[in-house]
């Protein structure tokens, strides 16, 4: 990625993320899925304490260490993990979660959203929802159930965007919401809600932008 595709990139992120109501200043961030280190770069613009970011492709993983070291990004970690595993449940509390574009690659959504809420009392997410037409919409595959939660199974790729099994599942709206609050986040703010290209030519897709946090005990 060009200079000036990574700043340019970096730019129309802050803008998305000035509108959350959250003061990411000098806050301890986990950020899951930084592919290249765009977003990890806006959040270290955005004043954070710490970036925690955890990719799973090595290619990727590489970018993100070449790209630190390019743009100065000195508040960032770059950890190679999947976080399908248990490299969650190791690191100590930290004050927020971001995941944009990462949580609808997982065919298993309910373990890692589990996972997040034990040591996060706040999670911003970028998330594509399924959609509830069969003809016309992305994915368009049966609906299919997972712990409860319903959604839409969706075939993976293999390229660096893709996730990192063969099938994942969007959930829809009412189910993703219902799954942030019984794991705890039973605030939820809706930042943005539209639609967007899909990886099928001429197909967009539906994605919400949102902020969890746990309600805090007086």
């Amino acid at each position: 990625m060009s200079t000036d595709l990574f700043l340019e990139q970096s730019k129309k992120l802050r803008e998305i993320m000035d509108k959350i109501p959250y003061d990411f200043k000098d806050k301890d961030v986990m950020e899951l899925g930084p592919l290249v280190g765009v977003h990890s770069h806006t959040l270290q613009n955005m004043g954070v304490k710490r970036v925690i970011a955890i990719e799973g492709r090595q290619q990727n993983y590489e970018e993100c260490l070449y790209n630190k070291l390019t743009y100065n990004m000195d508040k960032c970690i770059f950890v190679l993990a999947n976080i399908k595993g248990s490299v969650i449940p190791e690191f100590k509390k930290v004050d927020i979660c971001v995941a944009f574009r990462l949580l609808h690659h997982l065919n298993n959504p309910y373990n890692v959203i589990k996972k997040i809420a034990k040591i996060t009392d706040n999670i911003c997410i970028y998330y594509r929802v399924a959609n509830y037409l069969s003809i016309g919409s992305c994915p368009s595959n049966i609906e299919i159930s997972s712990h409860g939660y319903k959604g839409k199974r969706c075939i993976e790729g293999f390229n660096r965007v893709s996730g990192m099994q063969k099938y994942s599942i969007w959930l829809y709206k009412d189910d993703l919401l219902r799954l942030l609050k019984d794991v705890g986040f039973s605030i939820i703010s809706i930042i943005e809600e539209g639609e967007e290209p899909s990886f099928i030519e001429g197909v967009n897709c539906t994605y919400i932008i949102l902020l969890a946090s746990k309600e805090k005990i007086k």
